[in-house]
């Protein structure tokens, strides 16, 4: 009897451990979701420069007529180089585009960062037209 009481506690900790990982992920992609938002409204504008575009092929998987598919998909990245004028630091700036034409090598393309933290806060600043 004992034994079993033992086991219980370690699938009721596990549980709860599972648990608040699941919580501590959603709330931290919640989270990156509204930060990158709030860049519209307080992101400072940079110009920086399109170093490459990576291509890459992937599988998506859907759903439909009560069937999984799979189907290959391209996707596209965009890689730009900022430097801090105050600091001479430069930052790479990577995010997903649809449309890797309008990005040619060299270009400059504008960027909503956070001043105090470029590295992990940064947007393209026109999502319409990526």
């Amino acid at each position: 009897m004992k034994r079993l009481g033992s086991l219980s506690l370690v699938a009721g900790f596990g549980l709860f451990a599972g648990s608040m990982l699941t919580l501590l992920l959603l709330w931290w992609f919640i989270y990156a979701l509204w930060r990158i938002a709030q860049l519209s409204e307080t992101g400072t504008q940079v110009m920086a420069t399109v170093a490459q575009v990576r291509t890459r092929e992937a599988t998506s998987l859907t759903y439909e007529n009560h069937a999984f598919n799979r189907a290959p998909v391209t996707i596209h990245q965009l890689v730009a180089r900022w430097q801090n004028p105050q600091t001479g630091k430069t930052y790479v700036f990577k995010t997903p585009v649809r449309n890797p034409d309008k990005f040619p090598v060299g270009s400059s393309v504008p960027f909503l960062i956070d001043p105090k933290n470029p590295k992990w806060w940064h947007r393209l600043q026109d999502l319409q037209n990526v």
